[in-house]
């Protein structure tokens, strides 16, 4: 009997409790629509606004940090998670004038911000205290974050842009609304089902659970990808677990890898360096480039490169074989770290390195094309010569360009005295500009003789730098400084007008007939504006009864020569004699040679210092005088230093002569002594 009334007592009880739920669920339907008064309204805004900046916040921290490291393919990965996300509408990155950098919709590219949200206080949404805004009708956020750049040089970062949001709000409140009814309706439902489960499975079962969840749900959001959720049980609490673990994978990929290559990116291969270094284990880092990836681009495009980049990846990942790991720096640069049990020193390094340059060196067949390429390497190791990431990162980088330099497709180690050149260059590179604006270049001229009469028949301009700073600079070093960084067209103006000026006081003393020859770099000659510079400032002005000439590397002529035989052509129309500077050195094919139709080939010195005696430096120089008279061009012999080259050339049939047996290189004034003596009869 105890028993019964000890049952029906707990039946009762459990009818209580379902009746209470099922009032409770009424009432909830019932204020279902108070819920949504202006008070739930606000609760929502406010909720999905902190939602919202959260997500933004997050997105705007990675896209400074990839635009700070070049990595303009994460912005894009960046702008394209954010695009995905539900209800949002558009995406926009601009500038600080508004102009649309990137965009979930590409048609938007390019535009300005005002013309795209014309319907909207742009002003207010920019303004610093204002991070969002809601339309009119409550259907859409604008959300807005600011991007800044980061300067080492400054304290405070440099504002770059806006990182613009459109939220579609009416959908999450109608989401909201259907959630909220659905979840009444399961609420109802569930609950007389399983009512009195659910105190005791929530404490000892659902609490515990959930808590784990959000435990690696808040280090996840910490940066820590490598939590993971581990739960027993085969529930649905359990299946959201192994989703979010999934999303977590996805994440690290996202975050860890080259979306590209499947590589580290560069955030995680410094990440994995670190550790090695607070290990303090002993290890390398290699730098790769490919030489010529640009014109494979350019050849084949973009589709092909990516694939050529992939495969590229897939031969180092193969060679390091988990003595180490590979990422991707940027563009065709890549990173490996090799274990320091994989060498015992310098020569077995350089020797495991060079041979995957070999496996890169074989051609990489792609779709129906063979592609061949080369590769340089820099080589920095931990901890001989740094104790941190970013400068074993620059001494590689340094040995790399350093092998770029000196003949590509090589494996070059960082030491002092790579580091030393280094610095000399970048030395010249941080005083060059200044010597620009403090007129600190000058010229001088080194005569060339007609081989038959010894007369003067033209000069070439030299560039000469004598820095208060650094001294005298040899143009060995200085001329590349102004190539790579594109000064060079600045400098190359100002010699054409310092060689008209020069013209113009040398025909006042009576000089003429001769010819000025100016060296021009390939950069210059390639500029759009460089005929029209050279007809109308410099030939427009002078030059009369002295003529212009210019100098063109055979080396600089071969890479573009379609483009440099038109150039050619529309100079010698002018009447600029057009001269191939250092012969013999470079890679001409006849056909160009033949097409170029230049007045002179300078015959580089390198052949000229083992005449008369170097049986090969003859047969060669006699070649090129034969070929020269064939095409009908003059030549000239640069380097000349004793009586015997200039009685040997003269009897081959050289045209001209150049070099220290006649005059070195002299300031303008020297020069007319110079022609009064040789000229003297013509005078």
């Amino acid at each position: 009997m105890i028993d019964f009334f000890k049952l029906l007592f707990r039946f009762k009880l459990r009818h209580i409790f379902y009746f209470t739920l099922v009032v409770s669920a009424f009432i909830s339907i019932v204020l279902f629509s108070i819920s949504f008064s202006s008070f739930y309204l606000e609760q929502l805004k406010k909720s999905t606004v902190e939602k919202i900046k959260i997500k933004l916040s997050l997105a705007s921290e990675l896209i400074e940090k990839n635009i700070n490291q070049g990595d303009i393919s994460e912005v894009e990965a960046v702008i394209s998670y954010l695009s995905t996300m539900e209800n949002v509408e558009q995406v926009f990155l601009t500038d600080e004038n508004g102009k649309v950098l990137f965009a979930s919709s590409r048609k938007f590219i390019g535009k300005n911000i005002k013309d795209i949200l014309n319907s909207i206080p742009l002003n207010e949404l920019f303004s610093e205290k204002v991070s969002y805004i809601f339309s009119k009708d409550n259907k859409y956020i604008y959300f807005t974050d600011k991007i800044f750049l980061k300067d080492l040089s400054s304290i405070r970062p440099i504002k770059h842009g806006n990182l613009i949001l459109i939220y579609n709000f009416e959908n999450e409140l109608q989401s909201a609304k259907n959630a909220l009814l659905y979840s009444i309706l399961i609420f109802m439902f569930s609950i007389l089902a399983a009512g009195f489960l659910i105190d005791l499975l929530f404490k000892n079962y659902i609490s515990r659970r959930i808590e784990t969840i959000t435990t690696v749900l808040e280090k996840v959001s910490k940066g820590n990808l490598e939590a993971k959720i581990s739960l027993f049980g085969n529930d649905e609490i359990r299946a959201i677990a192994e989703k979010i673990n999934e999303m977590i994978d996805k994440l690290k990929g996202y975050v860890y890898y080259d979306y590209l290559t499947g590589v580290f990116n560069r955030y995680f291969f410094e990440k994995k360096v670190n550790e090695k270094i607070s290990k303090n284990k002993e290890f390398a880092i290699v730098m790769f480039d490919t030489d010529n990836f640009k014109e494979i681009n350019d050849l084949f495009g973009h589709d092909l490169g990516d694939k050529l980049l992939q495969q590229y990846a897939s031969r180092l990942e193969k060679e390091i074989e988990g003595n180490g790991f590979v990422g991707r720096f940027g563009g065709d640069e890549f990173l490996v770290c090799i274990e320091g049990h994989c060498y015992e020193n310098d020569i077995e390094l350089k020797s495991l390195v060079d041979k995957m340059l070999k496996v890169l060196d074989k051609p990489f067949y792609i779709d129906e094309y063979k592609i061949d390429i080369t590769s340089t390497a820099g080589i920095s190791k931990f901890p001989d010569h740094a104790d941190n990431y970013t400068d074993l990162l620059k001494l590689a980088d340094i040995a790399l360009y350093y092998g770029k330099e000196i003949g590509k497709n090589i494996s070059v180690i960082a030491n002092k005295d790579i580091v030393k050149q280094n610095i000399r260059k970048a030395e010249i590179t941080a005083h060059i500009k200044d010597a620009i604006e403090n007129k600190e270049f000058l010229l001088v001229y080194q005569p060339i003789f007609s081989a038959k009469d010894k007369k003067i028949t033209g000069v070439e301009a030299l560039l000469r730098w004598n820095s208060p700073v650094l001294g005298f600079i040899s143009p060995v070093e200085f001329i590349p400084v102004l190539e790579e960084t594109g000064l060079i067209k600045e400098v190359g103006k100002w010699i054409f007008r310092e060689v008209l000026r020069q013209s113009i006081i040398w025909e006042d003393l009576g000089i003429k007939n001769i010819k000025i020859n100016v060296n021009v770099d390939i950069q210059q000659l390639l500029e759009n504006n460089f005929y029209k510079f050279i007809k109308n400032e410099i030939l427009g002005k002078n030059f009369n009864n002295i003529k212009l000439g210019i100098e063109i590397t055979e080396s600089e002529a071969m890479q573009y020569p379609e483009l440099i035989i038109e150039k050619v052509k529309q100079l010698r129309l002018a009447g600029v004699l057009v001269s191939i500077d250092d012969f013999g050195t470079g890679n001409s094919s006849l056909s160009y040679l033949k097409n170029m139709n230049v007045d002179y080939i300078k015959i580089d010195k390198s052949f000229i210092d083992g005449l008369p005696d170097d049986e090969h430096s003859a047969i060669l120089v006699k070649t090129i005088i034969d070929l020269a008279k064939t095409f009908g061009y003059k030549t000239v012999a640069e380097g000349v230093e004793t009586k015997e080259q200039v009685e040997y050339l003269n009897n081959l049939g050289c045209d001209e002569l150049q070099g220290y047996y006649f005059s070195k290189p002299v300031p303008a004034e020297e020069i007319v002594s110079l022609y009064r003596k040789y000229n003297q009869d013509t005078n």
